[in-house]
């Protein structure tokens, strides 16, 4: 069973969003910010990272650099509700595989969590 780590700090999405990919048969795991992202992380390594940018605390883009600096290979979705990152740094789009607006649609999630994962079986 695929492992799935869902960060945000918006409850009702990572709940929403969790008992989706449950119901679709990954195993999910849950935080509420960088930090517990983090902890679940160095505990136990997820196949894939489904997370907001705008946190509170630690923000999603230091949990990337954060990962990428313990040279963890984690696929990153990113979940944004802000049409403010059209303007990133395109050298940031190495960072993460996707980057979806909110809100989201579960289909569409699902679809580009798939694509994601199936690449990697077959890489």
């Amino acid at each position: 069973m695929r492992k799935i780590l869902v960060v945000d700090d918006e409850p009702q999405i990572v709940d929403v969003v969790g008992k989706f990919l449950s119901r679709e048969g990954f195993q999910i795991d849950k935080a509420y910010n960088g930090l517990e992202a983090l902890d679940v992380i160095k505990k136990d390594i997820p196949d894939l990272m489904i997370l907001d940018i705008k946190m509170s605390g630690m923000d999603g883009d230091a949990l990337i650099k954060k990962v990428k600096k313990l040279k963890l290979d984690i696929p990153i979705i990113v979940l944004t509700g802000s049409l403010n990152m059209v303007q990133f740094d395109p050298k940031q789009k190495t960072r993460y595989k996707h980057l979806l607006y909110k809100p989201i649609r579960l289909s569409e999630l699902l679809e580009v969590i798939n694509d994601v994962l199936g690449a990697r079986a077959g890489a």
